[in-house]
């Protein structure tokens, strides 16, 4: 976690982008194989806010991404939802997928 968070505090290249992505994609395939019943979901906010904690950010560090200190508070409040445009930005921000910022169809019916 070390690595990832060093480099989450500076712009990531194409290259450890795509690696990122495919970290999180063969964690995401083992645990679908070896833990199927288990629900390994955070999305949204919550994501968020686990993101700023393990990269050491402050929650100003996303100002950048939302512009407005009233929309950063409003958001990270959850007075705000996530919008896809919002997350798209997340995501070029944490060099992650921005379906991991929005919350499953399915989870949202339960």
């Amino acid at each position: 976690m070390r690595n990832v968070e060093f480099r989450l505090k500076r712009d990531l290249t194409a290259d450890e982008q795509d690696l990122l992505t495919l970290l999180g994609t063969l964690v995401m395939t083992y645990e679908d194989e070896y833990y199927p019943d288990e629900m390994f979901e955070l999305y949204g906010i919550d994501l968020v806010k686990v993101l700023i904690a393990e990269a050491g950010l402050g929650d100003e560090d996303l100002l950048p991404v939302l512009q407005a200190k009233s929309r950063l508070t409003a958001t990270l409040n959850g007075e705000q939802p996530l919008t896809e445009e919002l997350a798209r930005r997340l995501a070029t921000f944490f060099g992650l997928p921005d379906t991991m910022f929005l919350q499953p169809a399915a989870s949202m019916a339960a």
